[in-house]
């Protein structure tokens, strides 16, 4: 069960980083989204390995408990990376026109 835990952890880094990249690249920031990128292959790769080598086993509980977690860590990292990065940004999200989200521009 060692391996549901890293490979959800891995998932929620990896989300941590890949929504961060997201809003470093919208902000024009190149030297973050370089690092961020860079750190984000590591974890993509942790997470393909822990999620391969459970799937690959014979073991039914392991396989949907590895699902399940990597699932729910899959949301946690995404919905936490976007409020901690809004957090980070520290300006207002300004809209292009006064119908899309957020207002007018």
């Amino acid at each position: 069960m060692i391996g549901v835990a890293i490979a959800a952890l891995a998932m929620f880094g990896q989300d941590l980083l890949s929504t961060w990249l997201v809003q470093a690249e919208a902000g024009y920031r190149p030297v973050l989204s370089g690092v961020l990128d860079t750190l984000n292959w590591p974890m993509g790769m942790a997470v393909t390995y822990t999620t391969v080598t459970a799937l690959q086993g014979h073991e039914l509980a392991l396989k949907i408990a590895v699902c399940a977690a990597v699932s729910a860590a899959n949301f946690g990292g995404t919905t936490s990376a976007v409020r901690i990065g809004k957090r980070l940004r520290g300006r207002p999200v300004v809209s292009c026109c006064p119908h899309c989200p957020g207002g007018a521009a």
